[in-house]
Formats: C-alpha cells, structure tokens, sequence
C-alpha cells in the first residue's frame, strides 16, 4: 500500500466517523460502525488510527487545513473559526465529548500543533528571555480555545469578520509586544 492510499484510507475513515457524528452522539459511535460506514474491516481501522478520538482529531485537523497553502500560514486562524462557522452543528456536538479524551483536550493538542507551526515561521531571537516558544504556543493555543468555545457558547455571534478582527488585534499586539517579527521562509 502507497503513503497516498494510506492518506486517502484515513481520509475515508475520518469522513465515515463525520457523517455518523451527524446521526448521533459522538459516545455512541463504535468503531464497527465506522467500518460498516466506510466498508472496510476493523483491522484497516487499527491500521490507520489507534481508537475514534485519534479519527476525530485527524479529522479536525483535515478540516482545519483544508485550503491553507502551508501550515505556517498566519490566516489558520481566521480560517478555523470560518471553519467552525460553516460546520456549526457538527463543533457543537463536538463540545459535548467531554472527560478522558474530551474534545477540549484534542482541540488543545491541534491548537498547539497549529501554534508550533506559525512560530516556526517567527524570528523568536529578540524574545524576552522570560519566555520560551513552548509556553508561547501553550498560551495562544489554550486562549485560541476559550475564544472558539465562547464564540460557540454565543451562538456564533459576533460573525466570523468581526470576532476574527478583535481576536486578531490581541494576538497581533502580544506578539509584537514580545518583539516576534514574521520571517519569510520561502
């Protein structure tokens, strides 16, 4: 088997576990059910993801890159939040997993992800020497998740243009305040 069918395999699994979450709770899908969905056995499963969580995650994760040139790209973020405006019912149901494995815990892991990404791509040689570039990502990645879960807990208001721009003046301000310049990569 190819690396492409082993993306494409996974991209199947993840897209079965979407369209079961649109039919019921997230806890009450098993892995059977994402093999009957997708028409595979439950050894491909295992081949491709631990358990549902790791399918859920590399599910958000997809969704989250879909369209982003390169995953240093400083608009993720007002990407993300489109995303999550133009797939309302399926985040809110996300919010409910809760406990060992919750949804908080995975988005905190994809944030983090994300973060380390877009830090790559930031000359941190001027950064106070208080802080390291570890504590920065876990700092945005978890504010970047209070801001979504708020903006979800009010019924997506404001729009999407509207809370991106207030949430993008904060971090814009606090990375400049820490003197972290853009790099350019290419």
């Amino acid at each position: 088997m190819t690396l492409n069918e082993k993306v494409t395999m996974k991209d199947l699994l993840s897209e079965g576990l979407y369209i079961l979450m649109q039919q019921k709770p997230f806890e009450k899908i098993t892995i059977k059910q994402i093999c009957d969905k997708t028409g595979v056995i439950r050894g491909t499963f295992y081949n491709h993801f631990m358990d549902k969580y790791e399918a859920l995650e590399y599910l958000i994760h997809r969704m989250f890159y879909k369209g982003i040139e390169h995953e240093s790209n400083p608009q993720i973020i007002k990407h993300i939040f489109q995303t999550v405006s133009d797939d309302r019912d399926f985040f809110k149901s996300c919010y409910r997993i809760t406990g060992q494995n919750g949804f908080e815990d995975l988005m905190s892991n994809v944030f983090k992800e994300i973060f380390r990404n877009v830090f790559s791509y930031l000359d941190v040689s001027r950064l106070d020497s208080r802080f390291t570039v570890d504590f920065l990502v876990d700092y945005y990645a978890n504010d970047l998740l209070y801001f979504l879960k708020y903006w979800i807990s009010r019924n997506f208001e404001p729009d999407v243009e509207t809370y991106y721009a207030k949430i993008d003046i904060l971090f814009k301000n606090s990375i400049k305040e820490l003197n972290i310049r853009y790099m350019d990569k290419s």
